[in-house]
């Protein structure tokens, strides 16, 4: 089960972000952030839990990086390297019972990026390749007769222009987990009002 499908509500999330910057602060005194990640038997899960949270939440389209997510925990991007930080977000992906995603280069961020579903505040200032997907098929669905067949199809069709690790026709293989919320955050868009 994805882990956007948690719904974590705003609270828990600055609860967590809390924690964890909290919780950093202190570790960080007696290690880098690739010992806590190795030695804090939590920390993992509780990172890719955040990282999915963060990336829904605030992800804008302006940098596909670890950077921004690190930044808010107030943890240095240069504390661990790359096999650390792989190994970090694999177990916590683990400790969740949950795969990695084959996004090619972007293989762990891109893992993260799809757990934490779709970039809410990307999408509502409707910037970047994501935003211009869902312009186009809001557009398309404006007139009230599409059901969640069609939006899908829509949305599949524009999925060139998706980064790697929201193309839905890669992902429908693995469940068609990411449509399905596509098509149900579409709906709420639509029928909101």
């Amino acid at each position: 089960m994805p882990l956007y499908t948690y719904r974590v509500t705003p609270y828990e999330f600055e609860d967590l972000e809390s924690l964890l910057r909290g919780r950093l602060a202190e570790w960080l005194k007696r290690g880098t952030l690739g010992d806590i990640a190795q030695q804090i038997p939590a920390f993992p899960a509780l990172f890719v839990l955040y990282a999915a949270e963060w990336w829904r939440r605030r992800y804008d389209g302006s940098q596909w990086s670890w950077e921004p997510i690190l930044e808010a925990i107030g943890a240095p991007p240069n504390g661990w390297n790359q096999a650390q930080r792989s190994a970090c977000v694999e177990r916590g992906l683990r400790d969740w019972r949950l795969d990695l995603t084959n996004t090619h280069g972007f293989r762990f961020l891109g893992s993260v990026a799809f757990q934490g579903g779709l970039p809410m505040q990307l999408l509502a200032t409707a910037h970047g390749n994501i935003g211009r997907v869902l312009t186009q098929v809001l557009r398309l669905a404006s007139n009230g007769s599409a059901d969640a067949n069609d939006i899908g199809g829509w949305v599949q069709s524009l999925s060139i222009l998706l980064p790697q690790a929201y193309r839905f026709c890669e992902l429908g293989a693995r469940g068609n987990r990411l449509p399905t919320s596509a098509i149900e955050s579409f709906e709420k868009i639509f029928w909101a009002e």
